[in-house]
């Protein structure tokens, strides 16, 4: 009985919390930073010999809506895009007197959903928060060769910093520094083993939200 009246309780709460909010639609652009990394793996059981440097990730722009709720000095703020990505690297490949180069890239659709809370100040306001991503569809350059095996994850996770400008409660400028716990060839396994490749791009990216 408790359970259930506690149950009842919290979704009350939530009801109101999400009635008082206020709904937006917002547009966002983003840049990856990220640095180069190069690592190189060995088939024993044909000699196949490869060097894989991964390059960059790209950014781009990404739309969605969301939630923005005051409450007093404090505020909390989800929201839901859907964005595009996409990862590029560099392999050679030695197999013995042949020698060859070429560059493949990883291709996905996700929806990204960034949660955050602060502090506000005025106009300004400061907070942090995780982010979710889902993988909603992906294309693997890398599991064309036989030996890099797609072991795809379909969430990953990250963390934000944001500092933001309110104009006159309705429009939201928000500047983000998005930090990603998950590397790019974490959907991968090289002949079944982990390729422990330090891969983690971290994201700039400026939104913009009007809410009503």
């Amino acid at each position: 009985m408790k359970n259930v009246i506690l149950t009842a309780a919290l979704c009350c709460c939530v009801s109101i919390l999400c009635a008082q909010m206020k709904i937006g639609v917002k547009s966002n652009y983003r840049t990856e930073s990220s640095y180069e990394a190069y690592r190189e793996y060995f088939n024993p059981a044909n000699g196949n010999y490869y060097g894989l440097n991964y390059l960059n990730t790209s950014g781009g722009f990404s739309y969605g809506l969301s939630m923005y709720k005051d409450v007093g000095y404090l505020w909390f703020m989800p929201e839901v895009y859907f964005r595009k990505s996409e990862a590029t690297y560099s392999v050679k490949m030695f197999h013995d007197f042949e020698r060859s180069e070429e560059r493949v890239r990883d291709s996905h659709s996700e929806i990204s959903i960034p949660v955050s809370a602060g502090y506000r100040h005025k106009n300004i306001k400061f907070g942090v928060g995780p982010i979710f991503n889902y993988k909603l569809e992906s294309a693997y350059g890398l599991g064309e060769h036989s030996e890099f095996l797609v072991d795809e994850r379909k969430w990953s996770t990250g963390f934000q910093f944001l500092v933001g400008f309110i104009i006159k409660d309705h429009i939201h400028i928000d500047l983000k520094r998005e930090l990603s716990f998950s590397g790019t060839t974490d959907n991968y396994t090289f002949m079944s083993m982990p390729m422990r490749m330090k891969t983690r791009p971290h994201t700039f990216s400026l939104s913009i939200g009007f809410y009503f």
